[in-house]
């Protein structure tokens, strides 16, 4: 009885070890084959990530060279461009100097911001072509640049909504039509419709009823209206004319002109100029509130209406239009302050317009000289060559 207990205890312990072997034996199977798959993850793994690196590796050299070597040959585009657009202002009647003086200016700001120099300068040779002045035109354009930029409006659809505005400023008045292009292009906001009625009150052609409405001083027929009416009130009233987009304008470009006009002075960086403007202005209004005895909101306005100082309205003006939303707008930043380096290589290379125009004469005439005098020297020996028998010798030999 006892050995057959013994014997059916070590046949039972012998079936746990061979159990135990069997679940040992699957174990190390999963184990092999989890490490398999691991080794197979691994690669599989190893290989996006070196895609991955050699994608980033790839696109970091293209955006090397993107902001680089490429910006030579859009320098030298943005060159022939601003030339051509240089003589254009110059047919108008502007001397070489002050057309310098005002691409000198436009091209800080363009720089400073996300805006296109080729494209400003097109779209204020249209301004001058309209009747506007030079010095006008550039800080205009400016202001159009600004405005846009205050509304997140992109570099491109603002170049687009500045040869729009042209027009209007070349009919004389903003008209309905005009201002549902503005629409289209997203830069019909309160606050700008609000400068240009308060700007237009001030100029007097508005004026600003008791109920806190709007009536045309050139047309009061027309009626009262709000700033949601705003569109209506533009076509038969005509009170948004050329001198009231001037003001606007002018108004959104008042930091622009006093930031640069500080830098060139001070040598100092854009970023500190408006710093020091915003301490002087401060000052200036502390001052101006205690002279008139008004808050210094009020005093601050009345300044910057005058285009005395820098407010903070103008300063933000100016930011939103140095703000890269995105990812190729920060690119673009770059790119544009890159290729003007090159425009400037360029123009010290070759000269300024005059000067260019002077040089690619002279080339024109040595290369006219080279292949087409010579041509007409070959044709002349070859008519020689005719005449005395030369081409019937010729048929003669192939025949």
């Amino acid at each position: 009885s006892l050995g057959s207990q013994s014997v059916a205890g070590i046949e039972k312990l012998q079936n746990s070890f061979d159990s135990l072997n069997s679940k040992v034996s699957v174990l190390a199977d999963t184990g092999e084959f989890i490490q398999k798959r691991f080794s197979v993850m691994g690669g599989a793994i190893y290989g996006i990530l070196n895609n991955i690196v050699a994608k980033a590796v790839d696109a970091g050299t293209k955006l090397v060279k993107s902001l680089s070597v490429d910006q030579i040959s859009a320098g030298w585009n943005k060159f022939a461009e601003d030339t051509k657009n240089i003589g254009t202002i110059i047919s108008q009647g502007y001397s070489m100097a002050d057309a310098a003086k005002q691409m000198k200016r436009l091209m800080f700001f363009t720089d400073e911001t996300s805006y296109k120099y080729t494209d400003m300068v097109n779209n204020i040779s249209k301004f001058t072509a309209s009747g506007q002045g030079l010095d006008d035109a550039v800080q205009e354009m400016q202001g159009i640049a600004l405005w846009a930029g205050s509304a997140g409006v992109s570099a491109e659809k603002a170049s687009q909504a500045m040869y729009q505005l042209s027009q209007a400023m070349g009919a004389g008045y903003m008209r309905k039509e005009d201002w549902k292009s503005i629409q289209t292009y997203n830069m019909d906001t309160k606050e700008f419709r609000q400068t240009a009625l308060d700007t237009a009150v001030a100029l007097g052609k508005l004026k600003k009823t008791a109920d806190g409405m709007y009536q045309s001083v050139i047309n009061p027929k027309a009626g009262t209206f709000g700033i949601s009416q705003f569109a209506e009130h533009l076509t038969n009233d005509k009170w948004f004319d050329t001198d009231v987009m001037k003001a606007v304008y002018s108004r959104y470009a008042t930091a622009v002109n006093k930031i640069y006009d500080y830098v060139q002075k001070n040598d100092v960086t854009a970023a500190q100029a408006i710093k020091d403007l915003q301490a002087q202005s401060k000052t200036m209004a502390e001052a101006y509130s205690k002279e008139k005895n008004i808050s210094i909101a009020e005093a601050t306005k009345e300044l910057a209406e005058q285009g005395k100082i820098v407010d903070d309205l103008a300063i933000k003006w100016f930011r939103a239009s140095q703000e890269s939303r995105t990812f190729g707008d920060a690119i673009d930043y770059v790119k544009e302050a890159v290729s003007t380096g090159w425009l400037k290589t360029f123009q010290l290379i070759f000269g300024n317009y005059e000067e260019a125009t002077e040089l690619w004469t002279n080339f024109s005439d040595i290369l006219y000289t080279v292949f087409v005098k010579m041509g007409d020297v070959r044709n002349g020996i070859l008519e020689v060559w005719r005449e005395l028998g030369g081409r019937e010798y010729l048929l003669i030999a192939i025949e």
